[in-house]
Order: C-alpha cells, then structure tokens, then sequence
C-alpha cells in the first residue's frame, strides 16, 4: 500500500483539498492521503463527484464507513478509468475487508448500531456487490438495511437531520433497483426534494 496508487502526480500534495484539520477515524498512510486526494478534487468527472458532494462526510463518522468510502472511491474510479489507477480492484478488497472487520467489531455497540455508521456501511457494501454484480449478496445486504431502517424507526426517523445520509440511501437504492429491474424501496422524502 506504500506505493504510489495513482498515476498522475499530486502537486501542493496536502495543501489544496485535504484539510490538515480533518479528524480521521483511523490512521491513514500516504496511499491513502493520495486517494482522498483525488476522491475531493472538484475537476472528477460528474459520475464521481457525489463522493465529495455528500458521501465524504458521512465517511467520517467510523472506520468502517470510512475504509468502505475508500474502497468506493478505487473501484469506481479503476472501473470508469481503468488506466488510472494499478492494482485499484486489490485495494479496492483490501479496504472493503477492513470495513467488514471493524463493523463486526463494532455490533455490539449499541450506538453503532442504531447511528449513521451501521446504514451508511450497509449503503456502502450494497455499492461495493453492485460493482462485482453479485447479486446475490446485494439482495441480503438489502434485506438487511430495511430490517436496520425499520428498527430504527423508518427513513424519516433513522435518518432525521441527515440529508446526505438520505441522499446517499436513495441514491444508492435506485442503483440497487435498476440493478435488479425493480422499484426502489425507499422513497425519497418531499422536504428533502426542495
């Protein structure tokens, strides 16, 4: 991971879109301070701008959610621009393993579980198997987010004053339905629509 991730070379490294002040929930490394690099760049392309726009933020909240975040960023970015970055979809696993262990770790906590970390991992990971098209896995990771929303007192509830973690639910609810020819599930609340 010590290697250089990304072809193109970052000048001003550290001084333009990472904020020196930004509290991380795990320690990062240089691989990692170059992908958030990029992953804030306001030049990405529109496809990958809601990575900056509105799932950064959310990504702060835990570990798990943040090594889900970076492993989004690698594989989205290795799947639009596979010539970009070398080696993205191992590392793209490697973060998506790390998310896996720390949300693990963090079920017993009832806060984690009843907070924007577990929803916005799960959101994560629903993301993560549409890349792979495993089908499968995306259809029990979805029955999994409606029995968290649900025990967290529906979208309304589980997600009051957290526009972008309900962004980011419909946004990724109607890439799963597209996915599968369905419907989404979760409607996107009117008072967020104005």
């Amino acid at each position: 991971v010590q290697q250089v991730l990304l072809s193109s070379t970052v000048s001003r490294f550290g001084s333009s879109r990472l904020d020196p002040f930004t509290h991380y929930p795990v320690p990062i490394n240089i691989a990692e301070q170059r992908i958030l690099h990029h992953a804030l760049d306001d030049g990405l392309p529109v496809q990958l701008r809601y990575y900056k726009n509105f799932s950064y933020q959310l990504a702060l909240t835990d570990p798990a959610s943040f090594y889900q975040f970076l492993s989004l960023f690698t594989f989205d970015l290795h799947t639009r621009y596979p010539e970009v970055m070398e080696n993205a979809r191992n590392y793209a696993i490697t973060y998506h393993g790390r998310a896996l262990t720390h949300v693990h770790q963090q079920l017993s906590d009832p806060k984690f579980r009843s907070g924007v970390g577990l929803i916005t991992s799960i959101l994560g990971f629903l993301r993560y198997y549409c890349f792979l098209q495993d089908y499968k896995a995306l259809r029990i990771h979805l029955q999994g987010l409606h029995q968290v929303v649900n025990l967290n007192g529906g979208i309304e509830v589980a997600c009051r004053n957290k526009k972008d973690l309900v962004l980011f639910l419909c946004f990724t609810d109607v890439n799963v339905a597209y996915t599968h020819d369905l419907p989404p599930t979760f409607p996107l609340p009117q008072h967020i629509l104005s």
